[in-house]
């Protein structure tokens, strides 16, 4: 409003393209301005090219995996990891000056292991739920301004719905936003799943997916209730966090205080923006101030990356310049996030030599 933009132009074009991008559903009209325009203009966080024409122009190719879970599970039985446990609910988690015991129940029988530290890879008020009393006032202040909303995929073959409530003009087209006439800062979304991902087009019938945001909007917004129930392949609710100014005021620029104390680090996107890459970079990050190497040293974007989220969410700064290293050396972090940058090792990591990490 400030720069004399158009209504038409902030619910038709910034708020569905900003609400794709990120996830952040109906909460987008208080997503903040500098997020947007990294997705743009940084040359190596842009998601799309800026198109001074037509702000968005381009179709990009769409990669996936086929089986995701075969080959997570394939990872996880090539991963020499001392000991795993799947299909267990954490029940609580408790601190000490020296170690981290982890109580998890499985069909009602309750075991408590002991860790030297923990990786929370959850969601922040799941984090701070486990830590109950243990957790610490910034803790508390911190994880509990998180903001989420509950949200739910339809992914259905409802051709019927689709053609109902979208416009679509190439049989290539594969990102829809029906914006809510009657309150247009709402939004629904929807994909052809088939186009999303490569190796369903040889099936028979288009996949869609419908996306219909924030629960609290059901009764009065959703129209989830007309997409034909047989043709409904699943239903899946999810939480995301909302990328409103005040997570960037109150959750982001804390984080760096939060991580490593009480022998305690935290993962995922809601660390610092709602992107796979930033979930993945989360966990990378959370395993080198463990110790581990950073996987992908040749990949200069990749590790230029890697640096910017730790200076955000940890507060420091991977060392950059392969050239700095000696021969034959590479970059870890050290046990327990102890001292790390600049730091060369020629060994293994050193966290390796019998320390235990929950996650």
């Amino acid at each position: 409003r400030m720069w004399r933009f158009s209504d038409e132009f902030r619910h038709r074009m910034v708020y569905p393209l900003v609400a794709l991008f990120f996830g952040t559903g109906n909460s987008t009209p208080r997503v903040s301005a500098a997020i947007i325009a990294r997705v743009f203009l940084d040359p190596q966080l842009r998601l799309f090219d800026y198109s001074p024409e037509r702000l968005l122009d381009q179709a990009p190719d769409m990669y996936a995996f086929d089986d995701l879970t075969a080959l997570y599970d394939r990872v996880v039985s090539e991963t020499p990891i001392a000991a795993k446990e799947f299909g267990v609910e954490v029940a609580s988690v408790r601190r000490t000056s020296d170690a981290v015991e982890v109580t998890w129940q499985r069909q009602g029988e309750r075991e408590t292991q002991v860790f030297d530290a923990i990786v929370f890879a959850c969601p922040a008020d799941v984090a701070l739920q486990l830590l109950g009393d243990g957790a610490t006032m910034m803790e508390r202040r911190v994880l509990g301004s998180v903001t989420y909303y509950d949200d739910v995929s339809i992914t259905h073959t409802d051709k019927h719905y689709m053609d109902k409530h979208y416009q679509r003009n190439r049989d290539s087209d594969m990102y829809f936003i029906k914006t809510v006439p009657d309150n247009m800062d709402k939004l629904e979304m929807a994909f052809v799943i088939t186009n999303y991902q490569p190796h369903l087009r040889t099936l028979g019938d288009e996949v869609y997916q419908t996306i219909f945001l924030d629960s609290t909007d059901r009764e009065t917004l959703w129209t989830d209730s007309e997409i034909d129930p047989q043709k409904v392949i699943s239903k899946d609710w999810w939480r995301a966090f909302s990328h409103e100014v005040s997570h960037y005021r109150y959750v982001v620029p804390w984080m760096p205080l939060l991580q490593c104390g009480k022998r305690t680090l935290y993962a995922g996107s809601w660390t610092v923006a709602n992107t796979h890459e930033v979930a993945v970079i989360s966990g990378l990050a959370a395993a080198w101030r463990l110790g581990a190497r950073y996987p992908f040293e040749p990949d200069e974007m990749a590790r230029s990356q890697f640096d910017t989220y730790l200076r955000v969410a940890h507060g420091i700064g991977y060392v950059f310049s392969r050239a700095e290293l000696p021969r034959g050396s590479q970059l870890v972090g050290a046990p327990l996030c102890g001292e790390r940058v600049g730091k060369t090792h020629t060994g293994g990591a050193p966290w390796q030599d019998g320390a235990q990490v929950g996650a």
